[in-house]
């Protein structure tokens, strides 16, 4: 009998691990996306902001000034470009992650049969799943 107690003990424990490794996985991916939305909406702060530095050198006569103001706008605007390209890269990235992780815990069923755990845990990979592509389609197609 205490054998089989420490057993269900030790799945039950090993259950929880792997609940919270999920979990920490879910909201790792929405860190990564957050962390490249805002350097790419920083980026584009920092472009409009010497785009307006841009306007008033060109209102002189200064050409210096007026060239000083052009090199740093072009230089902030492939900042944005760059950082696009990175928030693009990690959005395909975590979806594609998303969609994985979705796949690998419904291939855990095996034997056809569904139990809670399965459930639960194919819900949150659906959850995370339509989180992550709204995320990416929600600023373009809102």
């Amino acid at each position: 009998m205490k054998t089989k107690q420490l057993v269900k003990k030790v799945f039950a424990l090993a259950a929880v691990i792997i609940f919270s490794i999920t979990m920490n996985q879910i909201n790792a991916q929405s860190q990564k996306i957050d962390k490249a939305e805002n350097k790419f909406c920083t980026s584009v702060a920092n472009f409009i902001q010497s785009l307006e530095n841009l306007e008033e050198a060109n209102m002189g006569d200064d050409i210096k000034e007026f060239n000083k103001a052009y090199n740093l706008a072009d230089k902030d605007w492939n900042k944005v470009v760059k950082s696009a390209d990175k928030l693009e890269n990690v959005e395909i990235n975590e979806g594609v992650k998303a969609y994985n992780n979705l796949v690998g815990e419904v291939n855990k069923i095996g034997d056809g049969t569904k139990s809670g755990d399965n459930t639960d845990k194919i819900s949150e990979h659906i959850g995370k799943n339509i989180e992550t592509f709204n995320q990416i389609v929600g600023p373009i197609c809102d």
